[in-house]
């Protein structure tokens, strides 16, 4: 795996866990009967909710222009208040499928030691996937669970060379509707 592959993978929830100081643990939030992503999640992942048609997810993502999504929950295996390092990053993701990615003041350590990374994105409309570097060794994947005008919600798999795979999920609010 590419130095570049494992910044990517920081990018949205496929992203983190080096260099972050383990605080405290949090209860899992319970599940309903009407919320059964959430049975094991810490992350407030939505009403489940996606547009049904292409277009219509297209705008959302990216305001037919570009818009600007901002870090305010972030956990891996179930844990998050040692992701505070997460909490300040943002992703512009742009109508021509690039992006830029800042990850805030406060970067994690490890993997996460370069704040601002440029790249490529596409959706996968069919399987809700959320593709960086398509195409590519350093591709990272996010599938969304719930995107609105102000919301976008993911959950993914963060994989290291040296420490296996991990769960991850994250909420994102819009900057600007």
């Amino acid at each position: 795996m590419t130095e570049k592959m494992k910044s990517l993978s920081v990018v949205f929830g496929v992203f983190l866990l080096v260099g972050c100081n383990i605080v405290e643990l949090e209860e899992n939030s319970p599940a309903t009967e009407s919320d059964p992503i959430n049975d094991s999640s810490i992350v407030n992942l939505g009403d489940n909710d996606l547009p049904s048609d292409a277009a219509t997810l297209a705008q959302m993502l990216h305001n037919n222009d570009s818009k600007t999504w901002a870090a305010n929950e972030f956990s891996i295996e179930g844990l998050s208040s040692f992701l505070s390092c997460r909490l300040d990053d943002t992703i512009t993701l742009f109508s021509d499928g690039t992006y830029t990615y800042d990850g805030g003041e406060s970067l994690c350590g490890g993997e996460d030691n370069e704040r601002n990374r440029t790249g490529n994105w596409a959706f996968d409309f069919e399987t809700q996937a959320l593709i960086f570097e398509p195409g590519t060794t350093e591709e990272s994947t996010a599938t969304l669970v719930t995107l609105d005008a102000g919301l976008l919600t993911f959950t993914g798999i963060y994989q290291s060379n040296l420490f296996g795979s991990f769960d991850v999920e994250g909420r994102y609010t819009s900057t600007a509707n």
